[in-house]
């Protein structure tokens, strides 16, 4: 049964290493909290073991820190070309006095129920759900809000300064 379970723990070691993603962290988090992996003494990096629980956070640390910093792995430039070509042409259009797109209450209704529940809160402590509980109230607004926006081809003020 220990041989069993030094195999699972080496194959998750080399899978977290060998694949690093958001779930892989969060995997070997909830598998370091809980009580069958206590007898875990030491990590290998690089082929050097590392025993002290500070070294390891450090390592882990550092692992974490290099996995959040993108890497370029063949980025495609025709992809970046064609977004440029539309965004160019939406500015065009957008510029022509006769073109206005005109969001209706539906469109907002479509889009507020579409939000993910569940998710964290912006910078005004708002959530999907609030938007979700109370649509009447704020299809509206939105509605308005967004009109207001391609009429004057302006953001609000307001609205900069908590996006930033």
């Amino acid at each position: 049964m220990r041989r069993e379970q030094y195999i699972d723990r080496a194959q998750f070691c080399k899978e977290v290493m060998d694949n690093p993603s958001n779930e892989m962290f969060h995997r070997l988090i909830r598998c370091n909290r809980g009580n069958r992996n206590r007898d875990l003494m030491c990590i290998m990096e690089n082929g050097e073991l590392h025993y002290s629980a500070t070294e390891q956070t450090q390592r882990f640390s550092k692992y974490f820190v290099d996995l959040a910093v993108p890497k370029d792995k063949g980025y495609d430039s025709e992809f970046l070309d064609l977004c440029n070509v539309r965004h160019n042409i939406i500015q065009k259009l957008g510029e022509q006095e006769n073109i206005t797109p005109k969001f209706s209450t539906q469109n907002i209704c479509d889009a507020i129920k579409k939000l993910l529940s569940g998710k964290a809160t912006d910078e005004l402590s708002l959530a999907a759900e609030h938007f979700k509980n109370f649509p009447a109230i704020v299809t509206q607004f939105l509605t308005d809000f967004f009109n207001t926006i391609m009429k004057d081809k302006l953001i609000p003020h307001i609205y900069l300064s908590l996006a930033l």
